[in-house]
């Protein structure tokens, strides 16, 4: 019988929407954690918890030969030379190759992880102080002279490196994650729910943010100074002026009022008295009050540069609960609106103006180029969108939705605002907006996004989840909401996550956006995409578990295996009435040598009288190897190489509809491009 190849490219990503039969070859039916791109499916890379130790998927190993060794060397040790001072931490118990520790002339080889420096040749090894042996060359990084060797050691520093990482300190989730100056924030409730706490990653972990205090000033006669130090008259009261913010008045007419951000008070508290500094006084309104972030907020961020100098990039949130703030990296800045509930929710930074939300569908903003000053007369202003607030976009105009309503601000300051007519019934759903190539969100049941038209008002509403929206439709029906949502610059992708843990994916790679549906087998309750000042992408979500995560990084979930899979539409190959015998399939794939790949098929749309095939695995040769003496950084882990794989799919039906699937922990991502299935004609579908 004569077998007839018939190959088609993969991608286009999930259609539920048109009939079966006219499903375009290469599309799916349903997906779990690939991503459509526009050279194919790319299984998702993994995540990992931080808190600014090393990361997991940045860990490494190093082999030291030693010889005179005269006592143990165990895992665990920290292993110091005593000549470069480098040092090291014991992954195994030293293996001995020859002599004995007794006799102190043991030979062998040490697996090192946590290396820093650079051992010498014929430099004593030392564990506290005592020396053990003699190192008998340098450290080889990944010298493991195996496969195997190589990726067991590796495992398991990446699973010693995770284990040092804790969740960030305090009760219940965590309410706010951002990248700030090339370090993390996270916002978690304290242990007794009273406030939140700001905690920063460092090298050894979380370290909680001091907020500061504040004192209230009036009657300032002449100008107080940032750095200087503020004395109480009446009170010993001292602490350090930290920011100096004028709410009205001016010290030249002795009317300044406002208040102070200071530091730590000592010999305190103040009261109401006159306060003085090194270079001017005001009048204090009485005792200085903690800043505080109120618990049960949910966070939203920007940077942003208001102050023209290259150190001038600050940190602006919100939380719905509390006062806005700016942050500096060091210095908190509570942000008084003069609202009698000053709880901002949503934020936008528009025209060098910092926006807030309010309650009642309010619109407020700072005057420009000052973020901490909200009076009318520096050009401040608000203005009503005639209901709740779901969010900003900003863009060539500021959008500002509702939930079923968007309205676009047009023009640069308080002299030419104009808040244009609403764009249609549309709106968009809070947590959901983001702006990947043009401003989107989901609105019901559907995926929008906001583009540019000849119309009166400039932009319209497209519809681009055309093909999925049935997924929408059953998470709507469910009564899941959406928690989250980003952009990925680096992939022009919109992703959107939901409270039952699943998630969605929507690539602009290729010509047309296609989506694919996600679960990290984590609720994101927050996440943020930045870009740090090195240019790096940074994407961050908090959980429920307390604990802060960096996706795409690294090959598994936290240390779990990623399941993966995506169900190909049912294929008829231009014949939908003629029956076809399935013989194998042929998979193609840009991977590392070692991926493997379940496959499975049904036929005739799934007919329980039809049987499936059983599933195989498919191993992916392309390249890569065992060479005795291997140089991994040379080798394949560097490049992605385009490999083959094959398995039998016998069965007989008039269309055939592939499964395929993986669940690896330290396998690298890789990319599904084709598939060419061999089948032989048969009679028509009686």
């Amino acid at each position: 019988m004569t077998q007839e190849p018939h190959f088609f490219a993969l991608g286009g990503g999930l259609d539920l929407e048109t009939p079966p039969i006219e499903k375009a070859q290469g599309r799916t039916i349903s997906s779990l954690n690939y991503e459509p791109r526009k050279k194919g499916y790319l299984r998702i890379g993994g995540f990992e918890c931080l808190d600014g130790k090393p990361q997991p998927h940045k860990a490494s190993y190093w082999v030291l030969s030693f010889d005179a060794g005269s006592a143990a060397l165990n895992k665990g040790d920290s292993v110091r030379g005593a000549t470069s001072t480098a040092t090291g931490e014991a992954l195994y118990d030293a293996v001995i190759e020859s002599g004995s520790y007794g006799s102190s002339n043991a030979a062998g080889y040490l697996v090192l992880t946590n290396v820093a420096g650079t051992f010498q040749d014929n430099e004593a090894l030392q564990v506290s102080g005592s020396t053990k042996g003699m190192a008998n060359g340098v450290a080889r990084e990944k010298g493991g002279a195996t496969d195997n060797s190589h990726k067991t050691w590796l495992q398991v520093a990446i699973e010693m490196a995770r284990g040092l990482i804790q969740a960030v300190p305090g009760s219940g989730k965590i309410r706010g994650v951002w990248r700030y100056n090339r370090a993390c924030y996270a916002f978690r409730d304290n242990t007794g729910g009273t406030a939140c706490d700001m905690w920063k990653s460092t090298l050894t972990g979380w370290q909680q943010v001091v907020l500061g205090n504040r004192i209230s000033f009036t009657a300032g006669t002449s100008e107080i100074k940032e750095g200087e130090t503020l004395t109480g008259g009446t009170s010993s009261a001292t602490a350090v002026i930290n920011r100096v913010v004028v709410k009205s008045g001016n010290w030249s007419s002795n009317d300044a009022a406002g208040y102070l951000v200071i530091g730590t008070v000592t010999g305190g508290p103040f009261q109401g008295e006159t306060g003085t500094s090194v270079s001017g006084s005001a009048t204090l309104s009485g005792g200085e009050t903690a800043n505080i972030l109120q618990p049960g907020g949910k966070f939203e961020f920007r940077n942003h540069n208001f102050y023209g100098h290259s150190g001038g990039i600050r940190m602006y949130g919100v939380d719905g609960v509390s006062q806005g703030f700016e942050f500096d990296g060091s210095v908190f800045v509570p942000i008084a609106t003069g609202m009698t509930v000053d709880t901002p929710k949503h934020l936008a930074i528009h025209k060098n103006h910092l926006f807030y939300s309010f309650s009642g569908g309010s619109v407020q903003h700072s005057g420009v180029g000052e973020p901490r000053m909200w009076s009318p007369l520096t050009g401040a202003s608000e203005m009503g969108l005639g209901e709740e607030i779901t969010g900003f976009l900003e863009g060539p105009a500021l959008f500002i939705f509702g939930l079923n309503i968007t309205r676009p601000l047009y023009g640069n300051d308080t002299t030419d605002w104009n808040l244009g007519e609403r764009l249609g019934e549309t709106g968009g759903t809070e947590w959901s907006l983001q702006t990947v190539i043009r401003p989107m969100m989901v609105e019901a049941d559907k995926i929008m996004d906001v583009r540019a038209t000849d119309t009166y008002e400039n932009f319209a509403f497209g519809h681009l989840s055309e093909q999925f929206d049935e997924l929408l439709r059953l998470k709507r029906k469910a009564g899941v909401t959406i928690t989250a949502s980003m952009k990925v610059r680096a992939k022009k992708q919109y992703r959107v996550y939901w409270s039952d843990g699943s998630g969605l994916v929507l690539d602009f790679s290729g010509r047309q956006p296609a989506a694919g549906a996600l679960n990290y087998g984590k609720t994101l309750t927050c996440c943020c995409s930045v870009k740090d000042s090195d240019d790096e992408e940074w994407l961050l979500f908090g959980s429920d578990d307390g604990f802060v995560y960096r996706l795409d990084a690294g090959t598994s979930f936290n240390g779990a295996k990623v399941e993966a899979y995506v169900r190909l539409a049912f294929n008829h190959f231009g014949s939908p009435a003629r029956n076809k015998k399935y013989h194998k399939v042929i998979l193609e794939c840009d991977a590392t040598p070692d991926t493997l790949i379940k496959v499975s098929a049904e036929f005739s749309y799934g007919d329980p009288n039809n049987i499936a095939s059983g599933e195989q695995a498919i191993e992916i040769h392309g390249g890569g190897g065992f060479w005795d003496e291997l140089a991994w950084e040379e080798f394949y882990w560097d490049s992605q190489l385009e490999g083959t794989g094959r398995a039998d799919i016998p069965g007989i039906g008039n269309n055939v509809s592939l499964a395929l699937y993986c669940d690896q922990t330290y396998e690298e991502p890789h990319t599904m491009t084709g598939v060419t299935i061999y089948y032989s004609k048969l009679g028509l579908k009686k």
